[in-house]
């Protein structure tokens, strides 16, 4: 949002188009936390601490039958194809695909299909993603959760918050001082300096 300048996910879908820059490069631990914060939120491994909760068997899914039983996993379902569709809007380009999609907002039938096309095959990676997660990875404990969410999640969260606000504050100056080159450069690489030192620092701390 603060890159882009808006709220709206067709202007930041078309910032990335027009840059060619998508924000998984641009703001790599925003990134890692919205993906985390997201597999989270849909309870999918290795979270789904509400179907544990219970017990291994299957959780308070075993109180249900029938149509009961599919409306929550529909929901489940849902949340995971939600997530993704915000994960590949804010941070993998939307309907960008270099050399692919263009960048231009006037577009004939065949370019919006190859776009829907392009936007489709993001979204089913994302949730090829989350499967492949799923199989993988063990389960966490409640308090490994909360201790992730809160002492490392949560701070990282902030310090790429401040460091973006304060590249886009003074990218005018930068670029005047530097040229839109540079300035361009020092953008890119900063939220990566936060990425790797913040991710190093939450390692050995926790």
């Amino acid at each position: 949002v603060l890159s882009a300048g808006s709220l709206q996910l067709d202007v930041i879908m078309n910032q990335q188009a027009e840059t060619g820059i998508w924000y998984v490069f641009a703001q790599p631990l925003g990134f890692v936390v919205f993906m985390i914060a997201s597999f989270a939120e849909a309870a999918r491994l290795p979270f789904d601490l509400p179907e544990a909760e219970q017990e291994l068997v299957g959780g308070y899914h075993t109180e249900y039958a029938g149509i009961k039983l599919l409306l929550f996993l529909v929901s489940e379902f849902l949340h995971m194809v939600t997530a993704a569709f915000l994960i590949v809007i804010m941070f993998l380009g939307g309907w960008h695909l270099w050399g692919v999609t263009g960048s231009s907002q006037e577009v004939t039938w065949l370019g919006a299909a190859i776009r829907f096309g392009v936007l489709s095959a993001k979204i089913f990676a994302v949730i090829l993603f989350f499967m492949v997660v799923r199989w993988s990875w063990p389960r966490f404990r409640f308090d490994q959760l909360m201790n992730l969410a809160w002492k490392v999640m949560l701070p990282l969260g902030i310090a790429n918050l401040v460091i973006v606000a304060i590249v886009e504050e003074f990218r005018p100056q930068m670029t005047e001082a530097m040229g839109a080159s540079a300035a361009g450069w020092v953008a890119l690489l900063l939220p990566w300096a936060v990425f790797l030192i913040g991710w190093i620092t939450a390692g050995v701390l926790t």
